[in-house]
């Protein structure tokens, strides 16, 4: 295993997801969830895949000037796929100055690196907004439909539960903490009225006060 753990275990912060890679097609095994790595590469973050099955690794290739992914951190290894950028690996997989990238796919030694339309590099946070409209991504969900496809594609139609596990926690966390950041907000807001209300409360005790005092003097 290369060195260079992820950012965090169990956390998605900085990750992304590669969807679109049909599962009738070669190397669809470059599907899946990347957590960012603590290390560089070429002076560029890297991501190692998150599914628990198979070593997959995106990184910048300073010598090629393209984002690969293979199954070593190794830049002579030509890899699954790659995508040529302009930016030198400033910006992450997902984008690029120029826009979205273009991705090409290694399809067998005669066929060589076609370009696929289909595959893209997605952050992670659109993985989980999809997540949270749809209930989350288990396709039993309570009250939801099948999974979009981009989230079948990202676990391989389901197939990878680690991943899957590690998205549906972040999203049902990121509900959470929404719900609580509603909920304090709604209690600040009902402790700013009652503060409000309790100078006139005040008010009235002491008046109350001064009119006892008053009748036991009388």
């Amino acid at each position: 295993k290369a060195d260079g753990k992820s950012e965090s275990e169990g956390k998605l912060d900085g990750a992304v997801c590669i969807s679109g890679r049909s599962t009738l097609k070669k190397n669809d095994t470059i599907n899946g969830v990347y957590l960012l790595r603590r290390t560089l590469f070429h002076g560029a973050r890297s991501y190692e895949k998150a599914d628990g099955k198979s070593e997959r690794y995106i990184f910048y290739s300073a010598t090629k000037n393209r984002w690969k992914i293979s199954d070593e951190l190794n830049d002579a290894k030509p890899g699954f796929a790659y995508a040529a950028v302009k930016d030198r690996g400033a910006l992450p997989p997902t984008t690029s100055a120029s826009g979205s990238l273009e991705w090409k796919v290694f399809d067998g030694k005669e066929e060589g690196y076609r370009k696929d339309e289909q595959v893209v590099c997605l952050d992670i946070d659109d993985v989980l907004e999809e997540c949270k409209q749809h209930g989350g991504f288990a396709p039993h969900a309570r009250g939801t439909a099948a999974p979009p496809a981009s989230l079948k594609r990202c676990f391989h139609g389901g197939s990878n539960p680690q991943a899957a596990t590690l998205v549906e926690s972040s999203a049902a966390a990121k509900r959470k903490a929404g719900a609580e950041k509603a909920g304090a907000e709604k209690a600040s807001g009902s402790a700013t009225s009652s503060s409000r209300r309790r100078p006139g409360r005040i008010r009235d005790r002491l008046k109350d006060h001064i009119r006892l005092e008053s009748e036991m003097s009388s």
